[in-house]
């Protein structure tokens, strides 16, 4: 007899359970919120794992870059209709079982939410601490833009643009108006340990100069700063800075100090990095002679670095551009260092040059023993060249140098010669 109730029972459960088949739609699991009941016994607003997650989960297994993108747009795109699930998609972070592919995704997706909801669950699991390997993509998603224009993830060719995830790139661009950010990510590019988490800090705050904190951050990385990269980012801010500000602010005199105090003792990407900065912003005349300085210097690398820069700013000032063109001259006649001559070429070759500029070109173009540096040589005469002097070298140059590349640019420069 109770072998039969046991049999009846199984039975009706399992007609109850087929029926509720019927009319239930299955939705992904929920996770219990620890949240109180309402007092009035409504249903408690729990927020439910986002079916995309497990699409991108996926996704990521197959390393397919356009599937990758549409599963991140996608969750997204859920996250903005459902912004209870933020929550759930924030437990990846502090997950440190859960795949970290997928945890980097999440926190890229975090910061590319509109208003502040995501970036404050991101600067929350950076203070809390998270694993290592997730501190970089936290950071650069913390310094995100990302404009909702269908392009999400995919800017690869602009130049603030840096891979946050596997196949995500993200828009890192901007201030950093928010304080207690600013704070947290000095903090980690201070004290951190791993040159990646440094370098994504740097290039979150390289736009947020203007406030000081930001700047005695960046300021400490020039002293003694291990990793390359890190410098070069932190440095190239500064420069920018100082560049715009007047030169009677009491902090830009030190800081262009310790900008100059780097480049000698600094890797070809930090001079690569300055270059622009230090060319277009604004120097003062004691600091363009300790530009000049440099030209002097016994690294080659140094020297054709202070060359560069000086040419490329021809064109600021008659007294300045006198000066410019004698030391620039001097180097294409008799540097030891063929790097250095080379870029003493290219930078006299401006419009409308001055006599002594012309006279250094025509003489390199017909007797430096470098091949390079009489190519530049011909190349500028191209830009610069006016007269039948030039005019004549670039014909003998086109007809009997010995190297095809020098004959090659001899002939466009004369092709273009007024």
């Amino acid at each position: 007899m109770t072998r039969i109730r046991l049999w009846t029972t199984v039975a009706l459960g399992t007609l109850l359970f087929a029926g509720a088949l019927l009319v239930w739609k299955p939705r992904p699991p929920e996770r219990r919120s620890d949240r109180p009941a309402a007092p009035d016994g409504a249903p408690r607003d729990v927020a439910r794992i986002p079916p995309a997650i497990d699409d991108l989960n996926r996704l990521l297994s197959s390393q397919d870059r356009p599937s990758i993108l549409a599963g991140a747009r996608a969750l997204r795109r859920e996250l903005a209709e459902a912004p209870a699930s933020i929550a759930e998609v924030a437990a990846l972070l502090r997950d440190p079982e859960a795949p970290l592919a997928l945890a980097q995704s999440a926190a890229v997706v975090l910061g590319s939410l509109e208003g502040d909801a995501g970036k404050r669950v991101l600067l929350e699991a950076l203070r809390n601490g998270v694993r290592p390997e997730l501190e970089r993509t936290l950071i650069l998603a913390l310094g995100m833009r990302e404009p909702d224009d269908g392009e999400a993830f995919a800017r690869d060719d602009h130049p603030n643009s840096v891979v946050a995830a596997p196949g995500l790139v993200v828009f890192v661009h901007g201030p950093v108006e928010d304080p207690e950010t600013r704070a947290a990510l000095a903090r980690r590019l201070q004290e951190s340990e791993a040159p990646s988490t440094r370098l994504a800090a740097a290039r979150v705050l390289r736009d947020s100069t203007e406030f000081a904190g930001v700047r005695e951050a960046l300021g400490a990385r020039l002293d003694g700063e291990p990793d390359s990269e890190v410098m070069a980012e932190a440095a190239a801010a500064l420069a920018t800075w100082a560049g715009r500000t007047e030169p009677s602010d009491p902090e830009r005199e030190a800081t262009v100090s310790k900008v100059f105090d780097a480049v000698p003792r600094s890797d070809e990407i930090v001079r690569f990095r300055l270059a622009a900065p230090m060319a277009s912003g604004r120097l003062t005349p004691r600091e363009v002679d300790r530009l000049r300085w440099l030209t002097r210097d016994a690294d080659p690398d140094v020297r054709a670095f202070a060359i560069d820069v000086l040419g490329r700013r021809l064109g600021r000032g008659a007294g300045e551009d006198q000066a410019t063109v004698s030391l620039l001259c001097g180097a294409l006649l008799a540097d030891a260092n063929a790097s250095v001559r080379e870029a003493a070429a290219l930078r006299l070759g401006t419009p409308a040059p001055r006599p002594e500029a012309l006279e250094a070109l025509i003489s390199a173009l017909g007797a430096d023993a470098d091949w390079e540096v009489r190519a530049a040589a011909a190349r500028s005469l191209g830009v610069a060249g006016t007269g039948d002097a030039a005019r004549q070298a670039l014909q003998s140059a086109a007809e009997s140098d010995p190297h095809p590349q020098v004959r090659a640019a001899a002939r466009d420069s004369l092709a273009r010669f007024r």
